[in-house]
């Protein structure tokens, strides 16, 4: 099964754990292929939504990966297994992540996957204040749009207002995708500040201009 940049750069920091869950699972690739290379010993597949869970109850079935991978139809986090160690929520906005991840006990989770569509700042906020650390961080570049996925386990960490915004890893990284996207938003601001008249909108844009360039190395 080939996957997007996404799914496979997430699907990389599943192995080595025993129960996969994923969290609006769509058509089921990631837990699927996460048993299929042997990463988990099992994996569940939720949605709440009844079009993706016929759609990973199909993909699963062509897989042959039942009973190994399960498909559940489930709000968030509610009816998660004590079995899961591993967390698994891509593609939606952070402040719904954040909203499932308070929905739900992470006692016996230890590692979480977490790729939010926006608001990733929301969601590091989050682990901050809830003694959640980011290990790893993959700023990845798929169909000309930009994702952020954040590995996540149990611990204590402190980020700045860059690092909240942006990430500690992918700041430290430096990746070429990551790169790219600071620079663009680096000449949309310029393009932005050229047309400013207000002296305090031209201070305001070059304060931002700075910030954003001091990410780069």
């Amino acid at each position: 099964m080939k996957l997007s940049p996404r799914l496979e750069s997430a699907l990389k920091h599943t192995e080595g754990f025993e129960c996969l869950m994923d969290v609006g699972c769509d058509h089921a690739y990631l837990p699927i292929e996460a048993w299929k290379r042997g990463y988990v010993k099992k994996a569940i597949a939720s949605d709440n939504k009844e079009a993706p869970f016929q759609n990973a109850l199909e993909n699963v079935k062509l897989s042959d990966a039942s009973p190994h991978v399960q498909v559940i139809k489930s709000e968030g986090i509610e009816q998660m297994d004590d079995s899961v160690d591993i967390l698994s929520i891509l593609g939606m906005g952070g402040n719904m992540i954040v909203d499932i991840l308070n929905h739900g006990n992470l006692k016996n989770v230890k590692r979480l996957i977490l790729s939010p569509n926006s608001d990733p700042a929301e969601v590091r906020d989050f682990l901050m204040n809830n003694h959640l650390k980011i290990i790893d961080e993959e700023f990845v570049k798929d169909n000309d749009k930009y994702y952020q996925i954040m590995i996540i386990e149990h611990g204590e960490m402190k980020l700045n207002k860059s690092e909240v915004r942006f990430g500690p890893y992918n700041i430290l990284k430096q990746s070429p995708e990551f790169v790219e996207y600071i620079h663009k938003l680096i000449a949309k601001l310029e393009r932005g500040r050229q047309k400013a008249r207000q002296i305090t909108a031209i201070r305001s844009l070059d304060s931002e201009i700075k910030s954003l360039k001091e990410c780069i190395k």
